[in-house]
């Protein structure tokens, strides 16, 4: 390979959680690295994406956001 350029495929997958699904549901998008939140009801959820790689050795890295639905006006 001496000179050239070789692409590096390293294939993960992306669990996503509601630590609240009774507020916030989440479900994984159809694009890598995306979903979808639905807002069920009113309150606080934590929203977490937490990276593994192929042969499940563990989470390679974890995210999390806070996410907080407001009643109707």
């Amino acid at each position: 390979f001496a000179g050239e350029a070789v692409p590096l495929i390293v294939p993960l997958r992306i669990e996503w959680t509601s630590s609240a699904s009774g507020v916030v549901q989440v479900e994984a998008g159809t694009t890598a690295g995306t979903a979808t939140l639905r807002a069920v009801a009113p309150g606080t959820a934590t929203v977490t994406a937490t990276v593994r790689g192929f042969a499940d050795f563990g989470a390679l890295g974890t995210a999390a956001i806070v996410v907080t639905v407001l009643p109707p006006t």
